[in-house]
């Protein structure tokens, strides 16, 4: 009965084992079970979940890149509207007019851009703005920083760089030239008694502008009956006034230089406020700038391309004032040396721009754009009647990067991770802050520089289409891992039920013949106590 009683119970014992199984479908379900197999079991598992979070993961940045392309894309689409426009400028069929109407989409067109580039969101994290890779400080306002790509890097080794810190630049200017324009020669008729012939001659500064020839028609039609608008645009910066019939050759030429002072704010750059435009009547000065009686020289202080002043008006008053440029505008070069700013170890040195514009001077992907006049004294010279533009003090700034580039976990274990590096795309990044046609050679040198623009940005996104196409890649591959996985987890963990329900059948079977043995054998000494009793 005893031996029969333990086998029942050991019976009895695998019986429960083998509910559990079957109930729980798993054959594990301790790690009393089988110890290695459930550390195993517990290691493939944490994989999954961490493959099948990694995969969302994934899918959250194609949406996320999905975002970015299709602003691009609108982006795009802008620039190929303002090349056309640059290409409708560039015709001598038009206008000052129609080219100044022109000019106001293509502003509206760049002020778009710059939204786009800094609205574009995704879970309100900025895309296109630059900061999605990184974001930097300044100790000089003057200072403008382009990033374009991440402050991280990969070596060769497969290790992660990251260049944020705080660098010490160091900017020598070499003076380049500034633009000087000369207007028509202001004549008058003076008719004198003792010849029948009129003499044309330079009009006194107090002459009125109704009274020149150049601002009455062919008809006899005075110009300044109405006032008229007269805008002047220097890079970005525009400002407007009026003239009118009760305007003189020295208050017209006051309010050219006021406008250029004042309204464009070139007189940060100079003391001497009095000489951006003058009237040129007595003492002209041979083989300079004020060699021709008569005519209003406009000046510029601010050196290159990006000092160059246009007027935009109604095309009789442009005809009229018929400007032309006497001196061209050069580009300054400049020079730097980044050092970093705590050890004060040298990272380049002997680096060279033009227009205060250096490409990759910290890391590759980062643009370092100043004012272009720093580092320029500007005097006027009397005897030369110009502005003379001198080197100054070496211009030191400190720029602070901080890196914020954007990476996605790709993966389940640490380091199993994509870069995405996404590059800034407004309107100064890709280089149409400046864009100008409102006369035919800037609309000109304009398809130049929108063509540069259209080709990077569609750069930027075929690299946003190899960021899609990777994460895809890596999505396919993240999905067939962890069905890989599960089966192989399952197979040491989840039971066989078709072997646990044969091994119940055996076990029930076992269990209910040792009942019966054990019966039996309980029954035998009370068969035998059951004889010696009678």
């Amino acid at each position: 009965a005893i031996r029969a009683f333990n086998a029942l119970n050991s019976t009895s014992k695998a019986m429960e084992n083998s509910i559990r199984k079957l109930s729980s479908g798993l054959r594990i379900n301790s790690a009393a079970d089988d110890a290695s197999g459930y550390a195993i079991s517990e290691k493939m598992r944490s994989q999954v979940r961490g493959l099948d979070m990694a995969s969302q993961n994934t899918r959250d940045g194609i949406s996320f890149l999905h975002t970015a392309e299709g602003s691009l894309e609108t982006i795009n689409s802008m620039l190929q509207r303002m090349r056309e426009l640059a290409v409708q400028s560039a015709n001598d069929t038009l206008t000052a007019q129609d080219r100044g109407f022109i000019q106001l989409e293509v502003d509206q067109l760049r002020d778009q851009i710059d939204k786009i580039a800094h609205n574009t969101q995704f879970n309100r994290k900025r895309l296109l703005d630059g900061s999605s890779q990184a974001s930097w400080s300044s100790t000089d306002q003057n200072v403008q920083v382009n990033i374009n790509g991440g402050l991280m890097i990969t070596d060769q080794f497969n290790q992660k760089i990251n260049n944020e810190g705080n660098y010490r630049l160091e900017i020598t200017t070499d003076p380049g030239q500034s633009q000087v324009q000369k207007s028509n020669i202001m004549s008058m008729i003076n008719n004198d008694d003792s010849s029948t012939d009129p003499v044309i001659c330079p009009a006194d500064p107090e002459t009125k502008l109704s009274e020149l020839t150049s601002f009455v028609s062919s008809s006899g039609v005075n110009l300044l009956e109405e006032p008229q608008k007269i805008t002047l645009t220097q890079g970005t910066k525009t400002t407007d006034f009026y003239i009118d019939k009760g305007d003189t050759l020295t208050t017209f030429a006051k309010k050219i230089n006021d406008a250029i002072a004042e309204g464009l704010g070139q007189k940060e750059y100079t003391q001497d406020l009095n000489h951006f435009a003058n009237y040129v009547y007595d003492d002209p000065v041979d083989s300079t700038s004020e060699s021709v009686p008569g005519t209003i020289v406009i000046r510029s202080v601010v050196t290159g391309r990006e000092g160059e002043i246009t007027f935009s008006a109604a095309e009789e008053i442009l005809n009229a004032l018929s400007l032309n440029t006497i001196q061209e505008s050069q580009e300054s070069k400049f020079t730097a040396t980044v050092y970093d700013a705590h050890s004060n170890r040298c990272i380049a040195s002997g680096i060279t721009a033009a227009k205060a514009d250096f490409r990759g001077i910290i890391t590759p992907a980062v643009d370092v754009k100043i004012d272009s006049m720093m580092g320029i004294n500007t005097l006027w010279s009397e005897s030369a009647k110009k502005f003379i533009q001198t080197r100054g003090d070496t211009y030191e700034t400190i720029v602070h990067l901080t890196d914020n580039t954007t990476i996605l976990q790709t993966g389940a274990n640490m380091g199993e991770d994509f870069i995405i590096q996404l590059d800034d795309s407004g309107s100064h990044a890709i280089g149409i802050d400046t864009v100008n046609v409102s006369t035919r050679d800037k609309a000109s040198q304009s398809i130049t520089l929108i063509d540069r623009a259209i080709e990077k940005v569609a750069s930027n996104r075929a690299k946003i289409g190899a960021y899609q196409n990777a994460l895809e890649w890596t999505q396919e591959n993240l999905e067939t891992t962890s069905l890989n996985l599960s089966q192989a987890e399952s197979r040491i963990r989840d039971a066989d039920m078709a072997k646990e329900m044969m091994e119940f059948v055996r076990l029930q079977i076992l269990t209910e013949s040792g009942t019966a043995m054990l019966s039996q054998a309980n029954g035998m000494p009370r068969s035998v106590l059951s004889l010696l009793s009678q």
